[in-house]
């Protein structure tokens, strides 16, 4: 489900996936190096899957979101949060905020029009279950080539991953 009422890009994106080839060459039992690329693309796009569906980002990034409405306090979406950087509204005037929160922080501030945050958030070292989740999607797409479903339609996960995953979601608080 999108949510209409916000939309989110990434500035820049991590610089090191939280799971290594080796890492992932090990969980599956491959000691070739003959697909290094293709598993590499596979560990990042298994990342990029699981973030969606907990609403986390798994390592260090710059995010920019922005509300067309932002009347009431909102958490700041894939966090962990660790700088904020600029918050303006649509003229690009820089707002007065407040963040609440440890990891996760509640942006209060006050715009009729729309409200833009850029800002720095991730893991630097993301939690074990998370990445046992990449390391289970991985495998799965991996092992499972062909052009058929055994994913959940919504996030495209394999059941292992998801599993693992859950217990980190947050994408419930704003919807995505």
């Amino acid at each position: 489900m999108i949510n209409s009422e916000f939309q989110v890009e990434i500035v820049t994106d991590l610089t090191t996936e939280p799971v290594t080839l080796q890492e992932a060459k090990d969980y599956m039992r491959i000691s070739s190096d003959s697909e290094n690329d293709l598993i590499e693309e596979l560990i990042t796009s298994a990342r990029e899957r699981i973030e969606k569906f907990t609403g986390l980002s798994l390592g260090e990034k710059t995010l920019r979101a922005y509300w067309f409405y932002f009347h009431i306090p909102q958490e700041i979406p894939y966090g962990p949060v660790t700088f904020i950087d600029s918050v303006v509204n649509d003229e690009d005037v820089a707002l007065e905020y407040t963040a609440r929160g440890l990891q996760y922080k509640v942006l209060e501030a006050y715009s009729t029009v729309g409200l833009t945050i850029e800002y720095e958030a991730g893991f630097a070292v993301a939690p074990k279950g998370l990445k046992l989740a990449i390391l289970k999607q991985v495998s799965t797409d991996y092992e499972n080539r062909e052009n058929y479903s055994i994913y959940d339609q919504a996030y495209e996960l394999s059941s292992d991953a998801k599993r693992q995953a859950q217990p980190y979601c947050r994408n419930t608080l704003f919807g995505i």
